[in-house]
This record gives structure tokens, C-alpha cells and sequence, in this order.
């Protein structure tokens, strides 16, 4: 019978941290050292270790937010009871607020202040916007349109540069946007007035998230306005498509083709765009270029068929593949849901052409299958090639 090998100081290293996730650390080395942990039990034991340290700080991060949040709001309600802002001194309160939040934004790091001066910032954006509103509350609606759309235009992008935290700046312009939007279904009393600033928030929305995810890409900066611009966008196309049943107009009653027009050219420009997002060196065989020729039949016949929420999914599927945006995919499948159901609840038809139609859509789909299909090569055609 052996005897028991002493122990010895090897452990000490293991002893001597301090953290935990150090402390795990130093004994998968000191394991590996002495021939008990092999290469692949000590990857997977980090990758675990990684994945737990993850949820914990992810934990750890949400309650603090919550915490924040709720002593921003307790706060928040004690100077409101106390000043009882109205008009023009809501429109100063909501400034001090703002002006508060970014001083302990650039001053103060930790997770709690960050959170409790985004909260901060939030109300202080929205005192300024109440406080407008209510001084311009005896004013026509479009006139109210007017001075609240440029307040909230103007003060989101000051509060874009002063306030450098992603979240912000993705919250503040989707805020305004909203703003803006509910400011044009609140003019019911000048149709056509809507609609065209419909069809130009939704081209402006859709020219800046194309600049900022193509032209301007990669900015960091901007990729919180981009995907605040997507929401929008689509939200902009969804209000429109909501209003108006959906019939088959001669062109010069088509309420939807402003936006028709300025998707096709958007969807047109886009996929060319994507199509020439490749490596260096590689050219296009003839079976690309056909796709890509179809596609540009298929854009031109959608904007011809369909409504401009089905368009601007297909902008942001396209957009999202091409500029590897998971988020912006996403969208665009929430909108292409959103849009197919208004388009088939809207439909001025009976039942029996309506089921008529849906055939017809999914056999149009099949037909565009078989021909994605038959103009695929086969692997080694297109090595060949």
C-alpha cells in the first residue's frame, strides 16, 4: 500500500485571488498543469464560465435599471408636485431636466446613474413637448403640427450630440418620430394635406436609415438613429395603409403612389447596392445577373400590385441581409406580417374573390420559386462558369 504523497504549495496561487471568476480560473490552470484537465474540458468549463458571468452581469445590470428608474420616477414626482409646471414654465422645467441629465451623464459612470439620467432625460423631453403643445393648444392643427414638429426635431438632435449613450439615442429620435406622426393624424381636416406629409416623413425616415446603414456605414454614432428611423419609416407606411382601403385606383387617384415611386426607386437603388457588396475580384456570372434582372421586374410589378407597407418590408429585409442587421430583419418581417393582414383586412371584395386572390398570391410565390430554382445551376455548372 502506497502511501499518501504529502501536500504541497501548489495550491496557493489558487488561494491568493481574489474574485471569483479569477479564483475559477487559477484552478482550471493549476488543474491543467498537474495533467487533470485536459485542452477541451478546460475550453468548455470557460465557455461556461463566460456564459454565467454574462447572465449575472446582465442580472445585476436589470436591477439596478429598475431601481434606477423607480427613484428617477419617485423623484421626478416630488419636483412635479412641487413646481406644477404649465405652459412656458413646463418648457423650462423640462430643460433643466435635460440640462441635469447630461451633466451627470459626462460627470458620473456608474450603471444606477447612467440609468436614473436617461429616466431624467426622457421626462425632461417630455415636459418641453407637453409644454409646447399646451402654449399652441388654441392654435389650428396644422400650424400646432408645425411648431411641435420642429421642437421635437430640433431638441432630439441637440439631445443626439450632447448625450452620448446608445439607448438615448435610439429612444429620443423614435420619441420625435412619434411625435411628428401624431401630429399629422391629428390634421383630419385637410386629407390631402396628411397624406403628402405622410409620404414625405416616410421618404425622409427612408433616405436617412439608407445613409446611414449604406453611405455612411460604418459609423457606430449612428446606428442608434438608423434603427430609430427603421421604426418610424415603417410606422409611417403603416398608419397611411391603415386609412385608406386598399382597391385598385386608376393612377391618377392612387393616394399611395408618392411613396410607391420613392420605394421602387429606394428598392431599385438598394439592390444594386447589395449586388455589388462582394469580394474583391469576384464578377458576376450570368446566373446573378438574371436574378438581379428579376428583381428589378419584381420590384417594378410590386410597385404596380401591392401597398407601400409590403415595399418597405422588402426594404428592410434587403437591408438588413445586405448590411448583416439582425434587428433590421426582424422589422421587416414584423412588418411584412403587419402589412399582408391590412392589405387582406382592407380589401373592398367579397369572399369568394378574396379567397380567389389568395390563391392567386400563393401561386405567384410558387412561380417564383420554381423560377429561382431553375435558373440555380447546378454546382458544377457553375464552377464551370
Amino acid at each position: 500500500m502506497t502511501e499518501p504523497t504529502p501536500p504541497t504549495n501548489d495550491a496557493a496561487p489558487v488561494a491568493e485571488t481574489g474574485a471569483l471568476s479569477v479564483t475559477v480560473r487559477a484552478a482550471m490552470e493549476h488543474l491543467e498543469t498537474r495533467g487533470l484537465l485536459t485542452a477541451d474540458d478546460k475550453a468548455r468549463a470557460a465557455e461556461i464560465l463566460h456564459r454565467r458571468t454574462f447572465e449575472a452581469q446582465t442580472a445585476i445590470k436589470a436591477l439596478t435599471a429598475i431601481g434606477a428608474w423607480l427613484s428617477a420616477a419617485a423623484f421626478l414626482g416630488f419636483i412635479t408636485a412641487l413646481l406644477r409646471p404649465e405652459h412656458g414654465s413646463a418648457v423650462m422645467v423640462g430643460l433643466g431636466y435635460c440640462t441635469g441629465a447630461i451633466m451627470l451623464r459626462r460627470v458620473v459612470r456608474h450603471e444606477f446613474f447612467v440609468q436614473a439620467a436617461l429616466a431624467l432625460l426622457l421626462a425632461g423631453y417630455g415636459a418641453v413637448m407637453f409644454g409646447v403643445a399646451d402654449s399652441y393648444r388654441y392654435e389650428l392643427s396644422l400650424e400646432r403640427f408645425r411648431v411641435l414638429s420642429a421642437a421635437a426635431v430640433a431638441l432630439a438632435a441637440m439631445l443626439y450630440i450632447l448625450y452620448d449613450y446608445p439607448l438615448q439615442r435610439f429612444l429620443v429620435p423614435l420619441v420625435a418620430s412619434c411625435i411628428v406622426l401624431g401630429g399629422i393624424d391629428d390634421i383630419s381636416y385637410l386629407e390631402r394635406s396628411r397624406f403628402n406629409l405622410l409620404h414625405a416623413l416616410a421618404f425622409v425616415e427612408m433616405l436617412g436609415m439608407l445613409c446611414v446603414f449604406t453611405v455612411w456605414s460604418p459609423r457606430p454614432t449612428l446606428r442608434p438613429l438608423g434603427f430609430a428611423l427603421a421604426i418610424g419609416f415603417g410606422a409611417a407606411l403603416v398608419s397611411m395603409s391603415i386609412r385608406v382601403p386598399f382597391v385598385w385606383h386608376p393612377p391618377s387617384e392612387f393616394v399611395f403612389w408618392p411613396s410607391q415611386v420613392s420605394l421602387a426607386i429606394g428598392l431599385l437603388w438598394l439592390t444594386h447596392w447589395a449586388s455589388q457588396q462582394s469580394p474583391p475580384g469576384h464578377e458576376q456570372t450570368a446566373t446573378e445577373r438574371r436574378l438581379l434582372l428579376a428583381s428589378y421586374v419584381g420590384i417594378l410589378i410590386l410597385a404596380l400590385l401591392s401597398n407601400p407597407g409590403i415595399m418597405a418590408a422588402l426594404l428592410l429585409l434587403i437591408l438588413g441581409h445586405a448590411a448583416a442587421e439582425r434587428a433590421l430583419v426582424a422589422a421587416g418581417f414584423a412588418l411584412l406580417l403587419i402589412s399582408i393582414t391590412i392589405l387582406f383586412a382592407n380589401l373592398q371584395i367579397r369572399l369568394t374573390a378574396m379567397a380567389g386572390v389568395l390563391t392567386a398570391t400563393g401561386l405567384l410565390l410558387l412561380c417564383g420559386w420554381f423560377v429561382l430554382w431553375r435558373l440555380a445551376p447546378a454546382p458544377a455548372q457553375e464552377a464551370a462558369q
